[in-house]
């Protein structure tokens, strides 16, 4: 089965968008959301149940692929 809508989603704001020295002191995976990247995460979070597809069972059904790097799976 084909999906009907897919989405792409960036991480929120990381540690390394608002200082790339973090990059000296942390490995790239493991960078990990500040405060603001998490509350941009929620409000994607809102966005996109909002616009995905009922099933017709009143359930809203999604396959999320991610990056393994920890901001991501914060977002």
């Amino acid at each position: 089965m084909r999906p009907s809508k897919i989405f792409i989603v960036r991480h929120g704001e990381s540690e390394g968008n608002i200082d790339k020295s973090v990059y000296g002191t942390k490995p790239d995976y493991a960078v990990r959301l500040t405060p603001k990247g998490i509350e941009q995460s929620f409000e994607a979070g809102k966005c996109l149940v909002s616009r995905m597809v009922d099933n017709g069972e009143g359930k809203k059904n999604c396959i999320i692929y991610h990056s393994p790097y920890t901001r991501a799976i914060e977002t």
